[in-house]
């Protein structure tokens, strides 16, 4: 009697584990194959592999506009920037600004108010830090600006800043849009801002 109670037994015991390993295995059969990774990894879209450096040529367009504050002069433009950074897998940026601006600016002198036409170009070199989540991206810079243009808006060597947020597309592809403001001296005391938007191309 004692003999059939532990052959039955051991025989539950061994139907239950045949049964645990066949639903087991009819279970993965529908999980596709292949390898799974974590989005915060590394190597992901948007980031870069440990210890590695590129280049990133950005194309934009946008408004711009100068501030003379000691007379008041406002001067509105469009701005086509072509800009290019240099970035590390740590975070480190380095920005290398080009504008080329035309629009016009509004002077007062003693013929009155008058409107003159403005072009000109704006450089910057920044340095900053940025990061990667997923596709989205932002970077954060300060460094210098000089513009030149014919409406007498001169900027040398001003503090500058630059916020930019990114939107990856693909590995080669990404989206741009950038805020960029400087202050300092030239033909009097100047502000300058820019609100661009662009593509960003990977090289």
């Amino acid at each position: 009697m004692h003999y059939s109670l532990r052959v039955v037994k051991r025989s539950a015991v061994l139907a239950v584990a045949l049964c645990m390993f066949a639903t087991s295995g009819f279970a993965q059969s529908f999980i596709p194959k292949g390898i799974y990774r974590s989005p915060f990894e590394t190597g992901q879209l948007g980031t870069q592999e440990s210890g590695t450096a590129r280049w990133q040529l950005i194309t934009s367009g946008g408004y711009q506009n100068f501030l003379e504050m000691s007379e008041g002069y406002l001067g509105n433009a469009f701005v086509f920037g072509f800009d290019a950074v240099y970035m590390r897998s740590s975070g480190f940026v380095l920005w290398l600004n080009n504008g080329f601006n035309f629009g016009g600016v509004t002077v007062y002198d003693s013929y009155g108010y008058r409107s003159l036409p403005l072009l000109g170009w704006t450089g910057e070199l920044l340095l900053g830090y940025g990061g990667y989540f997923g596709r989205h991206g932002l970077r954060f810079g300060l460094g210098f600006q000089t513009s030149f243009n014919s409406g007498g808006m001169i900027l040398f060597g001003a503090f500058a800043t630059r916020f930019e947020y990114l939107y990856t597309f693909n590995k080669s592809t990404s989206l741009s849009i950038s805020l960029n403001e400087a202050f300092g001296g030239g033909a009097g005391l100047l502000n300058s801002f820019a609100l661009k938007v662009g593509a960003a191309f990977n090289l």
